[in-house]
């Protein structure tokens, strides 16, 4: 019944028919993540009959089926999915599940599945005018910061991400792993932006390298989820400029050129330091996810 492939960039029209028109926020449901990520989680992808079905086979909250998205029937569309589930002989599964699908499940299927939710797997969303102005006293740590910033150095400035920047924004990522050589998960993600880059246009991706004093001294890579929401797939800022305030800057004027409402800048991963990182900037929402499994 599905035909189970790897992300491909060809899919990337087939995905955004699917969930076109829907109120999508999730990083999860970004077809740019999906592609990037699908060494790591082992991730496949299937149409049928005007939906997109994926299935994570990683661990942890990285197993099972995704909620079939489509504008067709939700129910049908899940019982093709446990049906195939026990022809294989697997728990049904579903991974990042949202609030609204958690109590659709609920009261569709009542007792039939139990949830779990980590918070780690919490997406962090933001209102895209709040960050591109930190305006209000909840904002005057990072205006701070990048006060900082601005003292320490003679001049910055953001230049978008094209064909002609790409270098400059590997060369970045470059140095910003030779920084953090002892930590291994670090090649991972180095990879993922590498890939990035070399399928920047096809993914339909967007991003900026920050100058300053006339050297490439950040870089952020985006894409867009839906119509209102961006998703921030890697933000990395060097050394000394990281350490007076460049994270802030670069938050601030990439922000400001995005076309959107809301900026998703992900999970926190149950990392304590980026978790108050997140929490400082004041979220407009914390998008929490649930993984589902049949009750046996």
């Amino acid at each position: 019944m599905f035909d189970w492939k790897k992300p491909h960039t060809v899919d990337i029209k087939a995905y955004r028919d699917a969930i076109q028109g829907q109120n999508i926020l999730g990083s999860d449901m970004s077809f740019a993540n999906v592609f990037l990520l699908q060494n790591k989680y082992h991730t496949r992808i299937a149409f049928y009959e005007g939906f997109l079905f994926k299935k994570y086979f990683g661990s942890g909250a990285r197993q099972g089926y995704s909620f079939p998205a489509g504008k067709g029937d939700p129910e049908k569309a899940l019982e093709l999915i446990m049906d195939e589930a026990r022809e294989l002989g697997e728990r049904f599964r579903l991974a990042f599940v949202t609030e609204e699908e958690k109590t659709w499940l609920e009261e569709k299927y009542p007792g039939r599945f139990v949830f779990n939710n980590d918070p780690g797997d919490s997406d962090y969303i933001y209102l895209r005018e709040a960050l591109a102005t930190l305006k209000g006293r909840k904002s005057s740590g990072k205006r701070n910061h990048i006060s900082t910033f601005e003292r320490s150095f003679d001049s910055c400035g953001l230049k978008a991400l094209t064909a002609e920047e790409k270098g400059a924004a590997l060369e970045v990522a470059e140095q910003w792993r030779r920084e953090r050589a002892d930590d291994s998960s670090i090649a991972l993600e180095y990879e993922a932006i590498k890939t990035a880059l070399e399928n920047f246009e096809a993914l339909e991706l967007r991003g900026a390298v920050l100058y300053v004093e006339g050297k490439p001294a950040g870089m952020t890579i985006a894409s867009q989820i839906s119509r209102d929401v961006a998703d921030i797939h890697f933000e990395k800022v060097l050394g000394e400029y990281a350490e007076k305030g460049g994270y802030a800057v670069i938050n601030k004027l990439f922000a400001g050129t995005l076309d959107c409402r809301f900026i998703n800048r992900e999970e926190d991963i149950n990392i304590p330091g980026l978790r108050k990182s997140k929490l400082s900037y004041r979220p407009e929402i914390i998008l929490k996810k649930y993984g589902a499994a049949e009750v046996i």
